[in-house]
C-alpha cells in the first residue's frame, strides 16, 4: 500500500531528527519532544514533501497569495514557487505591516499565511491582521504541525498537515515510540493548553 504525502513527510522529519522525542530541559522542567523545523531548509528533500503536503491540505482553498510567517520563508517560498503564487513575507520585527511585509501586493486578494508550527494563536492572529492591514484578507493558516489543534485562527481556517496529538497516535499505531511515551506527549498538551 503506498504512503501518502503526509506519512511520507512525517518519515523524512523524523529521519532528519527534526522531531524528535525524548526527555529535554527547558524552562521550567522539561519537555517530552523537540521540533526543529527551522532546520528544513538543511533537508531539501524533506522540505520539497512538506511543500508537496501543505500543496494537497490546501488544495481547495482559494487563494491568490502565499504569505510566509517569518519561521516559514523557505517552505512558503516553495509552495508559492509550485502553486506559481506572489509571495509576501514577514520580516518578523514587529515593525508597521507596511515595513514588515515585504512584496509586492495590492488590496483585495485572498491569501495563505504559511508557518511551520501552529503554536503562538496571538502571533498568528497579529499577521492575518497585519496582512489585512495591507489588503490582503487571510483565508487560511496553514502549518506542517498544529501544537494544540485549535479548529480556527481569527475565524479563518487552521489547517496543519499534522497535529501532534495525530503524530504522536500514528507514531504509536507504527510501534515508532511506545504508548507511555505519547502519553507523555498528550498530559505535556494538556499542561501547556489546559482545557
Amino acid at each position: 500500500m503506498p504512503t501518502s504525502g503526509a506519512e511520507r513527510l512525517l518519515e523524512g522529519l523524523l529521519a532528519a531528527g527534526l522531531v524528535q522525542f525524548g526527555r529535554f530541559a527547558s524552562t521550567p522542567g522539561f519537555d517530552p519532544l523537540r521540533l526543529h523545523l527551522e532546520l528544513l531548509p538543511s533537508y531539501p528533500q524533506v522540505l520539497a514533501e512538506a511543500s508537496r503536503a501543505l500543496e494537497a491540505l490546501t488544495a481547495d482553498v482559494a487563494y491568490d497569495f502565499v504569505i510566509a510567517a517569518p519561521d516559514a520563508l523557505a517552505l512558503a517560498t516553495m509552495l508559492s514557487q509550485q502553486r506559481g503564487l506572489p509571495l509576501v513575507y514577514s520580516r518578523g520585527r514587529g515593525e508597521t505591516p507596511t515595513h514588515d511585509l515585504a512584496g509586492a501586493y495590492d488590496v483585495g486578494h485572498p491569501a495563505l499565511l504559511v508557518s511551520l508550527v501552529h503554536d503562538d494563536e496571538r502571533a498568528l492572529d497579529r499577521l492575518m491582521r497585519s496582512a489585512a492591514s495591507v489588503g490582503l484578507e487571510t483565508v487560511a493558516a496553514a502549518a506542517v504541525i498544529d501544537l494544540d489543534s485549535s479548529a480556527a485562527v481569527n475565524q479563518k481556517p487552521r489547517l496543519s498537515v499534522w497535529t501532534l496529538r495525530g503524530l504522536v497516535d500514528e507514531l504509536v499505531g507504527q510501534g515508532i515510540i511506545p504508548p507511555n511515551q505519547a502519553a507523555t506527549v498528550r498530559e505535556w498538551l494538556t499542561r501547556r493548553r489546559p482545557g
